[in-house]
């Protein structure tokens, strides 16, 4: 008999320490539940000062990025300006080298 009580006694133990088990991992899971709930409730709050946040970062890349390419604008137009200068000595050369050519081509007649 007192064999029986002690194998009783320790499945009942057995099943209350289970049992602690089972209820503290609820309440853990109902504490990440509150949590979780709670940040959802407030993420609305929050989601417009990360939208914000979002929108400093954008016009300061877009800002980055056109200033860049005015830069480059500008770095292009100048190119073409020299380009359009070696364009124009070369047209005043061609024009000297094809009046000497009619005036020498004119003297031999």
């Amino acid at each position: 008999m007192n064999n029986l009580r002690n194998g009783l006694e320790k499945k009942y133990l057995k099943t209350f320490i289970i049992k602690v088990f089972l209820q503290l991992c609820l309440l853990h899971a109902i504490a990440e539940d509150i949590k979780l709930n709670s940040t959802v409730f407030h993420w609305p709050d929050s989601l417009n000062t990360v939208f914000d946040v979002n929108q400093s970062r954008l016009t300061n890349r877009r800002e980055r990025a056109e200033e860049d390419l005015r830069k480059k604008i500008a770095a292009f137009e100048e190119k073409l300006l020299e380009h359009n200068k070696e364009i124009e000595t070369f047209r005043k050369k061609e024009v000297t080298a094809h009046k000497i050519h009619l005036i020498i081509f004119s003297s031999c007649y």
